[in-house]
């Protein structure tokens, strides 16, 4: 048996309808990177149901000066993670609007970052942020199971860090 190499529609590139810059055939996202919205809402959903207790402690106040934060904490691996993340933000903060108890999520990164910090060993603000990261990766896996895609997950946590950093609850602030 062989395989057609012709003809419409198929990936040999040759015929009508064979372009790769058709919306049907394109499977390579170009430009910014999006947010998998879907790994960040589980996430938030599963993290907002971690501690019951926690009712308050939720601050909306955005720090003054995000750069300068990043210089008071010396972060440099997480300053360019963060960044990378900035557009995210609205993204975070609108899912964050659909998830009820969502203050949990943020006093929990808050009280998983003060763990980190007062009971693990760290070396600096980057290497304590990445203990914070792969504590909140280990919560998703387990209420998504191991199959999730690593690097959708990455950036979501990534993305909701970054949110918490911004409402001053994970680093020291200023």
């Amino acid at each position: 048996m062989s395989i057609k190499n012709n003809g419409h529609h198929n990936l040999n590139n040759t015929g009508s309808d064979n372009d790769f810059s058709s919306t049907t055939n394109n499977y390579y996202s170009q430009g910014l990177k999006t947010l998998n919205r879907s790994y960040l809402y589980e996430f938030c959903e599963a993290f907002s149901q971690v501690d019951p207790a926690i009712e308050n402690d939720y601050n909306t106040q955005l720090t003054s000066d995000i750069t300068k934060k990043m210089t008071h904490n010396e972060i440099d691996v997480y300053r360019t993670i963060f960044q990378e993340c900035d557009h995210y933000y609205s993204d975070v903060d609108s899912i964050l609007l659909e998830i009820p108890k969502r203050q949990r999520i943020i006093t929990n990164i808050n009280r998983t970052y003060i763990k980190k910090k007062n009971f693990e060993k760290w070396e600096n603000k980057d290497h304590l942020c990445d203990l914070v990261y792969q504590s909140l990766y280990q919560i998703l896996v387990n209420n998504l199971g191991s199959d999730i895609m690593e690097e959708d997950a990455t950036e979501a946590i990534h993305a909701i860090m970054y949110y918490a950093f911004i409402k001053c609850k994970l680093l020291d602030p200023i």
